[in-house]
């Protein structure tokens, strides 16, 4: 891709994409940056050595992505949170789908599957401050919420 690729501003703004590549370098290597200690503390790096590798690695499913969920609902996400931002270990994602690959999400087992805590209120139709004040409450390797036994996995 040339270097006047025009991916960097549009309307006098800097577009999305601009942004979101921004933050990426910002959130791994600011120590002052508010997620630093979620990314750049713990070794996570950006492998994009600049904006057009970036471009040429994930434009392409970026735009596939705003097509079908637009703008606003277009994020990138690791898919292994442990490691560092590149082409094989990200994805643009919505918010809904990143918000469910973080660290600190809960995952239960029931009937053998393992589940995240989230999508088994859905299913089984349990309110989540049920499920979480369960969960909570029990240090146990498995706990009972109403009629459902659950277990913690290892």
């Amino acid at each position: 891709m040339k270097k006047t690729h025009g991916l960097t501003r549009a309307n006098g703004k800097k577009t999305r994409i601009w942004r979101i590549w921004q933050c990426i370098n910002t959130r791994c290597t600011n120590k002052k940056h508010s997620s630093f200690k979620n990314h750049g503390a713990r070794g996570i790096k950006n492998e994009w050595k600049n904006f057009i590798e970036f471009i040429n690695d994930m434009y392409e499913p970026y735009l596939e992505h705003l097509i079908k969920h637009g703008e606003k609902n277009t994020t990138i996400d690791r898919i292994n949170n442990d490691e560092n931002y590149n082409k094989e270990n990200c994805k643009w994602s919505t918010y809904k789908e990143q918000n469910r690959n973080i660290r600190k999400t809960k995952k239960l087992i029931y009937k053998g599957d393992t589940h995240l805590l989230v999508d088994l209120c859905e299913i089984l139709n349990i309110k989540k401050p049920t499920l979480y004040a369960a969960y909570y409450r029990n240090n146990k390797k498995s706990f009972k919420c109403k009629q459902y036994e659950f277990k913690l996995p290892l």
